[in-house]
């Protein structure tokens, strides 16, 4: 990979559509601020720590079958999760209402990881966490790191959040990745393990499937947008509706989801109404 080559992960796909501004912050922050702009770096979440946390669990066990041929012990998965959830938070997290507390993590982290277990058991890895990256032209690169090709050809991706979302961009850019390192791609999967209350009842796994053809044609679409409003950028900095157009309707408009916010990048946040005044309203 060439130093100067610009590189677009595509785990930022979806949340480009849902606001190009706030994703460009993410993806592109040394140029944006090279550029003159200052963003905001965020602090680690407790949602994104669990999910690392869980990946590397699970990772494990299904490493472990690839090489030995028997899936590990749930113990094992747990216990390695837990030990990378620990290191992931080494420097702080966000709590949230769903895990307010390390106690309230360590619960959800290993029902997590136990309920994929079956999943797990079930699936024929051919390689597990593999980054990928390729030439996408004009000096872009697109990278991605797949967390499970099987034999079948079949892409599947671990979703730990609290919220289901939709990811057939991502995983139409895994498809494009994996194709074109020679990999055999025939369906594109979403196994989604939700994240609840320590208190509920940990919910099953759910998988979406996604069009394998129209995944990766989205995906292509979105990536040579996003070409093209940063060479846009780079013509002309001060012009960001041109290059980055803002989305102030979107559920993660605030500064706990994103960078620009409250920033010179960004000043769409800042058009919302007024509270009124007692002066408004003379007596």
């Amino acid at each position: 990979m060439a130093k100067d080559e610009t590189i677009i992960r595509c785990s930022a796909l979806p949340a480009y559509m849902d606001c190009n501004r706030r994703a460009a912050a993410k993806l592109f922050q040394e140029e944006i601020e090279a550029a003159g702009y200052e963003v905001r770096q965020l602090a680690a979440s407790v949602g994104s720590a669990l999910g690392t946390s869980a990946h590397y669990g699970i990772e494990v066990v299904l490493t472990n079958k690839i090489y030995n041929g028997q899936l590990g012990s749930v113990e094992d998965a747990c216990n390695a999760a837990v030990d990378k959830f620990s290191e992931e938070i080494t420097d702080g997290v966000i709590w949230d209402d769903t895990t307010p507390s390390l106690n309230a993590a360590i619960v959800q982290l290993r029902r997590q990881v136990q309920a994929y277990m079956p999943m797990a058991a079930l699936l024929d890895p051919k390689a597990v966490e593999i980054s990928l990256s390729a030439d996408v032209g004009d000096g872009f690169t697109l990278a991605g790191h797949i967390d499970i090709l099987e034999h079948n050809g079949a892409i599947r991706d671990e979703k730990y959040g609290a919220r289901e979302g939709q990811f057939w961009l991502q995983l139409g850019g895994y498809a494009l990745l994996a194709k074109s390192a020679g990999h055999e791609v025939n369906s594109l999967n979403v196994d989604w393990i939700p994240r609840v209350g320590k208190t509920k009842h940990q919910p099953p796994v759910t998988t979406t499937t996604y069009p394998l053809q129209q995944s990766q044609t989205d995906a292509y679409q979105v990536i040579q947008r996003i070409k093209m409003d940063v060479q846009q950028f780079r013509k002309d900095p001060d012009r960001l509706y041109q290059s980055f157009p803002a989305n102030p309707m979107s559920m993660l408009c605030s500064d706990k989801y994103c960078p620009a916010h409250g920033t010179e990048f960004c000043n769409a946040w800042k058009y919302q109404a007024a509270k009124p005044k007692e002066e408004d309203f003379p007596v």
